[in-house]
């Protein structure tokens, strides 16, 4: 690609050596894999910075170098510009040829269910014979190839990389959780999203945000940015998320679990079984981006457990009916979803139950606990997985959570780990992380041990659990790739039994094997 293509749209505020008829081929942030004729984009991570490998790059073959501070006079043409991180995301757009503009694009975030909602709007799209791409915290997925995922919104240039996978394998439509530090990031630039959907918006990522007024206003941008065709899917029941009505200049779509204003909400909910029975009534005619959505009502019966379920699939239903996808399709894939990996997942149940859960801040750990309080068990014991590199203010939090359940619940065992073999460099967690959290437990008068290791912490669990008990894995990234310690923790107990039942339930997961 010739240089100037590359760098079309990237705000260039001075720069050295320019050359118009320079070809490159290939484009990189990382100088160990700039190849001869790349572009090396120096980004200042949270870690370390890529000025300082520009010397590096240069010796592997970069041909070009876009900065953000004027570097020592270097013999490629160099670019100045106001934010690398931008400039990538821009750049990597251009590179791939914008794949996005070619898909129908899904751009969903939330503090919570981000998750749940992709999975629930793929049912629905399989349903009605729409096949697409997935990007999300558990897995990226192209058609039948899943990779595990390690960060919720890859950095930009993976994912427009993503994106061009997933067009020359002639899929129409993309669904992505968009993450705030996507947004902070940058990561996001330039991506052609036709719906956004923001769920609910809770204390989440305070410390990396600075508080939670700059957390919302990362956040709110897929909202507030969205283009003026894009419909954009918002739930009334959210205090916060309603403020954002009157900010998008997108073609706005409501929808709500009390609220009978919204365009979309539910009535004569029945959660007697757990499992969520209502009516789901369409309030007004609207367009879509398939025809038009008409007044009507139709009753709903989910297969997953839980109030959050039944505003989730408000939320898949919203976008499914916004896509113009028919009613009677809507229903029916909703309807076959039958959950996924990690989202109070039982992954064991015989002798005592293992319930698996991601566990990531107080609104998740109040929707898992309140669920326990309604099960029957002889004891509980508690894995929790420390959250690394979330800040002070989140482990607080969550250590605040804990001590408030336990006047419920009373846990038989609470074991904390650092799940040091499980969690990326990212996921470490830091001294200050732990030390709150120690803090407030022991201010708390709540007992608890800790471990170093995940492997240790279930093996602990797994070893006093007893007839009838329930032990749960509460945790987000320090637990996602823990499911092989729970195989391992059980078949040590019970060497006798067969260990391709232990596997059926997870032998489709994605994290963990």
């Amino acid at each position: 690609m010739n240089i100037q293509n590359l760098l079309e749209g990237v705000e260039i505020l001075e720069s050295w050596g320019h050359q118009e008829d320079l070809e490159v081929q290939g484009v990189n942030y990382n100088s160990k894999k700039i190849q001869e004729g790349d572009v090396f984009v120096a980004i200042k991570g949270l870690i370390t910075d890529g000025h300082k490998y520009i010397s590096d790059a240069l010796d592997r073959g970069a041909v070009a170098v876009v900065v953000t501070e004027k570097p020592e006079k270097i013999q490629v043409p160099t670019y100045l510009v106001p934010s690398t991180r931008k400039a990538l995301a821009q750049i990597s757009a251009n590179y791939y040829n914008h794949p996005s503009k070619e898909m129908t694009m899904i751009g969903i975030t939330a503090s919570n269910g981000k998750t749940s909602t992709s999975m629930m709007l793929r049912s629905i799209l399989d349903a009605a014979g729409e096949e697409s791409g997935l990007i999300g915290t558990v897995m990226y997925k192209i058609r039948d190839v899943e990779i595990p995922s390690k960060l919720t919104t890859p950095e930009s240039l993976e994912l427009q990389g993503l994106f061009r996978e997933m067009r020359e394998e002639d899929l129409p439509t993309v669904v992505m959780e968009v993450s705030s530090i996507s947004q902070e990031m940058c990561r996001v630039h330039g991506v052609d999203f036709d719906i956004v959907c923001m769920n609910n918006i809770t204390r989440e990522h305070i410390d990396q945000h600075g508080s939670f007024e700059q957390y919302f206003e990362q956040k709110k941008r897929l909202i507030t940015e969205a283009k003026p065709d894009a419909f954009v899917i918002l739930n009334l029941s959210d205090p916060v998320v309603k403020t954002l009505i009157d900010q998008t200049p997108g073609r706005l779509i409501t929808f709500s679990d009390v609220d009978a204003e919204a365009d979309i909400y539910a009535e004569d909910i029945d959660l007697s079984t757990g499992f969520p029975k209502f009516t789901l009534v369409v309030r007004r005619d609207f367009m879509t981006r398939g025809g038009r959505a008409t007044i009507g009502r139709y009753p709903v019966t989910l297969q997953v457990a839980g109030y959050h379920s039944l505003v989730n699939s408000l939320s898949a239903m919203a976008m499914a009916i916004a896509m113009g996808i028919p009613m009677e399709e809507v229903i029916r894939g909703m309807e076959a979803f039958k959950g996924i990996e990690r989202r109070f997942q039982q992954v064991y149940n015989q002798e005592f139950k293992i319930v698996d859960d991601h566990f990531a801040n107080m609104g998740n750990i109040d929707m898992t606990l309140q669920t326990l309080s309604m099960m029957t068990y002889e004891k509980l014991h508690l894995v929790y997985a420390i959250r690394g590199n979330r800040g002070v203010t989140v482990n607080g939090e969550n250590a605040d959570k804990l001590i408030e359940w336990n006047e419920i619940l009373h846990y038989d065992s609470l074991i904390a780990s650092l799940s040091r073999d499980c969690v990326e460099d990212h996921d470490v967690v830091h001294p200050d992380e732990l030390q709150i959290f120690q803090r407030k437990l022991d201010e708390g008068k709540l007992g608890y041990e800790l471990t170093d290791t995940l492997r240790e912490a279930v093996t602990l669990a797994v070893d006093r659990a007893g007839e009838g008990d329930l032990i749960l894995l509460a945790g987000c990234q320090g637990m996602d790739f823990g499911a092989k310690y729970i195989l391992e923790a059980i078949q040590a107990k019970y060497p006798e039994k067969d260990p391709r039942e232990l596997f059926a339930v997870l032998e489709d997961r994605v994290a963990g094997i």
